[in-house]
């Protein structure tokens, strides 16, 4: 029979008695010691439950990556996405680390920018911006070449699908593979060549048909049979752009007999004639 302290008061104003019984000191520190006991033992299996807990919910098929969809995909496919994501099979969507998988995406080389946002239960939505071929460097083995420098891929079967393209002669470059950047002037400022030079050239009728590069940097594009070179420094484009379109404007376009059209200095044209016709300067 277990031993309790009683204590008996008189509820004030009342005729009542209340009784309460409490354990004595060692029984209570007796309760207490199992209690801590009890504790100790549950905090293994409680740990083991919620690590249990979590990779259950990690596989859980509920949130399981099963699908992508890819917005402005033009020259590559939706697998070619997939695979340069890298995701396992049991991958959780809110677990993604989105930041970093859009890293991994650009690990293709046709991809230059990419978003990724989740579409639950199932899905990722991948947005990426794509690099445009911009030439075809030449050589044993050719390649394509984006805008900004970026090898995106091989072309020993594919050349004719790109025909319109220059080809582009590098001096002194060593070999390549897809995935490298080229360093290169003709790249630093890619966008103005590819896109200004030779809008304003097409819209003459004369695509660009290859452009060299010479050890000092310097560029020279051909523009064809019968047409002129036209020679350029890659660190000043923007500055020699406007006395090209000025070249144009007061030629007309009859270009034939010219040799080349010299934009590399500074505030100055030098129109070389054919046949020994010498030199034309003038002012940008």
């Amino acid at each position: 029979m277990r031993k309790c302290q009683q204590q008996i008061r008189r509820v004030p104003n009342s005729s009542r008695l209340r009784v309460s019984q409490r354990p004595a000191p060692r029984h209570r520190a007796s309760r207490l010691r199992r209690s801590i006991l009890l504790l100790l033992l549950g905090l293994p299996l409680l740990g083991f439950s919620g690590r249990w807990s979590y990779r259950q919910f990690q596989q859980s098929p509920l949130f399981r990556v099963e699908a992508i969809e890819v917005e402005r995909c033009m020259q590559i496919s939706p697998r070619e996405v997939w695979n340069a994501l890298q995701l396992g099979p049991n991958e959780n969507i809110l677990l993604l680390d989105l930041p970093e998988l859009a890293g991994r995406a650009c690990s293709n080389p046709w991809i230059q920018e990419a978003s990724i946002r989740r579409d639950l239960p199932h899905t990722l939505l991948v947005r990426i911006v794509e690099r445009r071929p911009a030439g075809i460097l030449s050589g044993e083995n050719p390649y394509l070449v984006s805008e900004d420098g970026m090898i995106l891929a091989s072309l020993k079967a594919r050349r004719e699908e790109y025909a319109n393209l220059p080809y582009i002669r590098l001096a002194g470059r060593g070999q390549f593979q897809v995935g490298d950047r080229i360093e290169s002037g003709l790249f630093q400022r890619s966008q103005f060549l590819w896109r200004e030079f030779s809008r304003t050239l097409k819209g003459m009728g004369v695509p660009i048909r290859e452009i060299w590069e010479a050890k000092d940097g310097d560029l020279t594009l051909y523009l064809g049979r019968r047409m002129p070179a036209i020679r350029l420094h890659p660190d000043s484009l923007e500055e020699q752009f406007p006395r090209l379109k000025t070249v144009c404007s007061l030629s007309g376009g009859n270009w034939g007999s010219l040799d080349y059209i010299d934009l590399r200095f500074s505030r100055k044209v030098i129109l070389k004639l054919k046949e020994g016709g010498g030199e034309r300067f003038g002012k940008g």
